[in-house]
């Protein structure tokens, strides 16, 4: 028997003789736990308290992707239908793999950004790796570490993007993560909005779950706030501006 339910009224001693079922056989199993008085604690708290029953131990401590996973990343977001260095970027790539400094959502960025580049001919293209080396390796030096690198990484993508682009970013990034993509597209309600939503989610900035809802990155969606209030763009993630917003547009989401 895996389970056993004790039924009875109040005060019959349900909970005294768990307790003391539990006492004498605890012991006998690798984890155990005992949540008493449950009526007065929230789900939240019995939960907290069984994880740190079960697994006082229970958090891993992400790495960072080596030198060749990192590679492998960036090259199946940069050169996705080979999946393999082009000639002439070699030193190019492991400097650009050396300044992401492992950490996969930069690696994807930069990826998709460099494969948008993919129709300009061999020299422009390896300039404008160079330059976006260049401030990746500035956000290096910066005191922030890691999320220089992620911020660098973003900011290089984001100002490649045309005005409608950004302006669909900063949208996903302030409020319309989660939304149906669909619904969405209808928000804003152009002839180019499917084209300009691909190209973000090419980029890596943007993608769409398996349900239909757009998702970004928690990372990538404070950025892009952050981005919105330095350039000053109307948008404001509270319910007055949000409704105000889709009431402009004569929206109506159920």
């Amino acid at each position: 028997v895996s389970i056993i339910g004790l039924v009875g009224m109040g005060g019959i001693g349900k909970t005294t003789l768990s307790k003391k079922i539990y006492h004498l056989f605890h012991e006998q199993y690798d984890k155990f736990s005992f949540l008493e008085d449950v009526k007065s604690k929230t789900i939240e708290d019995l939960k907290k308290q069984l994880l740190q029953d079960l697994y006082p131990n229970g958090k891993f401590e992400m790495p960072y992707l080596n030198k060749k996973q990192a590679t492998e990343l960036l090259l199946s977001h940069a050169f996705p239908n080979t999946k393999q260095v082009e000639k002439g970027f070699e030193k190019i790539v492991e400097e650009i793999v050396e300044a992401c400094a492992g950490l996969p959502l930069s690696l994807e960025i930069m990826g998709g950004f460099l494969h948008k580049k993919k129709n300009q001919d061999m020299q422009t293209r390896l300039k404008i790796w160079r330059g976006a080396l260049k401030k990746l390796q500035a956000g290096n030096n910066l005191d922030g570490g890691i999320e220089d690198i992620l911020w660098k990484s973003l900011e290089i993508s984001y100002k490649d993007l045309d005005q409608p682009e950004k302006d669909m970013f900063l949208d996903i990034a302030c409020y319309f993560g989660g939304l149906k993509e669909i619904i969405a597209l209808r928000i804003w309600d152009s002839d180019s909005s499917t084209l300009e939503l691909q190209n973000l989610k090419d980029r890596s900035l943007v993608k769409v779950k398996e349900d239909g809802n757009l998702s970004i990155h928690d990372q990538l969606r404070d950025m892009g706030r952050k981005f919105a209030i330095r350039e000053e763009k109307n948008r404001i993630w509270d319910l007055e501006t949000n409704f105000k917003y889709f009431h402009e547009r004569e929206v109506i989401i159920t």
